[in-house]
């Protein structure tokens, strides 16, 4: 299913009906989230989901067995939102290689390590990413500390 640059905001609810669909593209639009029927969609195999407004990675991604391709470049996904993917796979990529790869730039935790500092290299936009709700901010929390 192609609906790349139709300047979607967001997607019908009808979607979740489609449970035989295994390839969506919806590159080039103006979603903010797509978890909504990501997660109802077991036969995905491909989604392209680039340059958007996405903040979040959906959470239910894990969970769809047969993707076998999740394109998300151009969106504000901070890299801490890869781990439940990442972990326990052998072919791991850590936080740096995702950042350099995506164009942003993880480098701030604050001191309870609940919220995340990084850049997007393209927008030039620094964001919050807090681990424990999965929220995307702009506005800066409570004291931070360098990583390093």
């Amino acid at each position: 299913l192609n609906l790349e640059m139709n300047r979607l905001r967001k997607l019908p609810r009808s979607f979740t009906e489609c449970k035989t669909l295994k390839t969506i593209l919806l590159s080039k639009n103006q979603l903010t989230e797509i978890e909504m029927f990501i997660g109802k969609l077991e036969k995905l195999e491909y989604i392209d989901a680039s340059q958007n407004f996405l903040n979040l990675l959906p959470g239910s991604v894990p969970w769809l067995k047969e993707l076998t391709h999740l394109s998300i470049n151009g969106n504000a996904v901070p890299c801490l939102a890869f781990q439940p993917i990442l972990n326990g796979h052998n072919d791991s990529k850590s936080c740096d290689q995702i950042d350099k790869e995506s164009g942003t730039e993880t480098n701030k935790l604050n001191a309870d390590g609940v919220w995340q500092e990084f850049t997007d290299h393209k927008s030039g936009r620094r964001l919050y990413y807090n681990r424990k709700s999965g929220e995307t901010s702009s506005t800066k929390p409570p004291i931070f500390w360098d990583k390093k």
